[in-house]
């Protein structure tokens, strides 16, 4: 009777808490040096492209707001070219996001801090 008692106690137990999850899995050494080399890819491409007097930023593949062709004008007329990636996913991995960020430090160093921004609200409000 022990035994029966003990063993609904622990199914009791697990039904209401649960049984316990594997931990979360963590990069291998080959995965962490190949978003490092990606990141690096990124960045050092940005420099590649800034060098050749490119302005180049990366944007998500989404719906067009209907004053989008307003503020492509406006980055145009600075010299800066939007350019879309096929996927969401593409637009977060590491090499866009390290190119972006490379990218845009030489933007708001030509153009001042946040200009995206205000050519943003500029083309909305025209």
């Amino acid at each position: 009777m022990q035994k029966n008692a003990n063993l609904l106690l622990l199914l009791s137990l697990v039904l209401f808490t649960g049984c316990p999850q594997d931990a979360p899995s963590t990069q291998s050494d080959a995965d962490r040096k190949k978003t490092k080399e990606k990141v690096a890819d990124g960045t050092a491409d940005a420099e590649k492209d800034i060098q050749s007097g490119v302005l180049k930023v990366w944007t998500q593949p989404l719906p067009s707001p209907p004053w989008a062709g307003k503020y492509f004008r406006l980055c145009k007329d600075k010299g800066i070219a939007l350019k879309s990636t096929r996927t969401v996913d593409e637009f977060k991995t590491d090499y866009i996001t390290d190119y972006n960020k490379r990218m845009m430090a030489e933007i708001d160093k030509k153009w001042g801090a946040g200009i995206l921004q205000k050519l943003e609200r500029q083309a909305q409000e025209q």
